[in-house]
């Protein structure tokens, strides 16, 4: 029986949305964290650095007004983008309006001031023996090498994340179960919203600018924000993971971009083994049977593990000493693994016919320019069928022979004719009915033996 994935169509004038080759090992670290803002004010030793601790929305302004001003600092707003919270520092002057406050004593005033410390940390640049010069209203910026949320971060190491977070974070926590088996990714993303974001306007923002990922985890384990973010990955190419230990997020659940670790043991286990399979070439390992590292089994009762089959999660079990993942699904009831395989085909044969129309000083309407592209088709499916996800042909059939363009693998490219494309397509630019039929190889998740003992 052949499982045939939904038809793709491929669209070379479309945002090709897995640019880069290795995209499809990259994992994205998504969790809830505060945003850190910065301002700078003055240098050398007039020099103030302002910085949120709440990530609230924050402007600072020093006012140099008045004969013989004493120094005060205030806050007014609501911290929001609407109504900031500004935070006014009211300069010291003497009897001709000229400043006197330096900042060192500008630091200590602030300091005094509960509802400013509640919100900011204030730090000199240097001494802070320099006098201050007078600063219209100025929002923080967000600190870039120090914020914990908004910043879109790439590391290798989990002690290159110590600069930022600390091992309490729940970037830091995945991270490290991501890493934990010998089998590891090189490289992964992370990037964090503060709470009250909304996850599908924070990740369809986020893609705009950094697209260069495929697997999704999320520090959440309630149902609500896995189907947001199942159906984010849904409409954009992704791969969602998530981990939870409610059984009814399963429920109603029909999505083949969203996979779903069912799990009342440990914590993150679902980013556990999702560290091991973004490791492989798309095609040539299946989830089902994995082992995680220092990953329990979990203490569902029988009828909640069939539960979580029947509706399409997995979780991991013990057998015969080994504890591993009982199954391979996606919410959809297809296999993980060849959801992405076909996802890698789609990308591959895209990027692969860019290049020929890029490189290219035309690809004519005529016998030869077709004739490149189906050359072209042909040997990318080729090139990945050598790496494995492609069914190999039963040379002693006559019927799979027919399935195969090469003899040795299931798979057939076919293209129109020259005479074949109406003028209206030629006067578009457009060459339809490119046609190729893939079929994968699949894997074996069961055996069915007959054992017959005798004497």
């Amino acid at each position: 029986m052949v499982n045939f994935i939904n038809d793709v169509i491929i669209s070379i004038t479309k945002l090709l949305r897995a640019a880069v080759r290795e995209n499809f090992s990259n994992v994205l670290i998504f969790a809830n964290n505060i945003k850190q803002y910065t301002l700078t004010v003055g240098s050398g030793t007039s020099g103030i650095i302002w910085t949120t601790k709440t990530g609230k929305i924050v402007e600072v302004v020093y006012v140099v007004s008045g004969n013989n001003t004493p120094l005060a600092v205030a806050r007014t707003g609501s911290g929001t983008s609407l109504s900031p919270y500004i935070v006014t520092v009211t300069v010291a002057t003497n009897g001709s309006a000229v400043a006197t406050s330096t900042a060192l004593q500008v630091k200590t005033a602030a300091d005094l001031v509960s509802n400013v410390t509640d919100i900011l940390t204030v730090a000199l640049v240097s001494t802070g023996g320099g006098v201050v010069s007078a600063l219209a209203s100025t929002p923080l910026a967000l600190d870039t090498v120090k914020s914990k949320a908004g910043v879109y971060r790439t590391f290798t190491t989990l002690s290159a994340m110590l600069d930022i977070y600390t091992v309490d974070d729940p970037e830091y926590k995945m991270a490290s179960s991501l890493l934990a088996n010998t089998r590891k990714p090189a490289r992964f993303k992370v990037y964090s919203k503060e709470s009250a974001d909304a996850i599908t306007a924070t990740l369809a923002s986020l893609v705009q600018s950094y697209n260069d990922w495929y697997y999704l985890v999320y520090d959440s384990k309630a149902k609500a924000d896995l189907w947001e973010c199942g159906t984010f990955a849904a409409s954009n190419k992704k791969r969602f993971v998530g981990g939870t230990s409610d059984i009814t997020a399963l429920t109603a659940r029909n999505n083949a971009n969203e996979i779903y670790i069912l799990d009342d043991t440990n914590d993150y286990s679902n980013v556990n083994i999702l560290g091991q399979m973004s490791t492989y070439t798309p095609g040539t390992a299946t989830w089902k049977f994995k082992e995680g590292n220092n990953v329990s089994p979990v203490g569902y009762t029988q009828s909640d593990l069939q539960t979580i089959r029947d509706t399409n999660g997995q979780c991991f079990t013990q057998q015969a000493g080994m504890v591993f993942l009982n199954e391979s699904k996606t919410t959809a009831g297809t296999y993980i693994e060849d959801e992405v395989f076909a996802d890698y085909l789609e990308a591959r044969i895209k990027e692969d016919l860019l290049t020929l129309l890029v490189r290219q000083p035309k690809v004519a309407f005529d016998p030869d320019g077709i004739e490149l592209i189906e050359s072209t088709v042909r040997s990318t499916i080729k090139g990945i069928a050598l790496v494995g996800g492609i069914a190999k042909v039963d040379t002693t059939s006559e019927d799979e022979l027919l399935l195969s363009d090469d003899g040795i693998y299931k798979f057939t490219v076919t293209t129109p004719s020259a005479s074949e494309v109406s003028s209206a397509d030629k006067a578009q630019g457009i060459l339809n009915n490119v046609n190729a039929t893939v079929y994968l190889s699949g894997a074996v998740h069961e055996i069915g033996m007959n054992l017959i003992i005798t004497i």
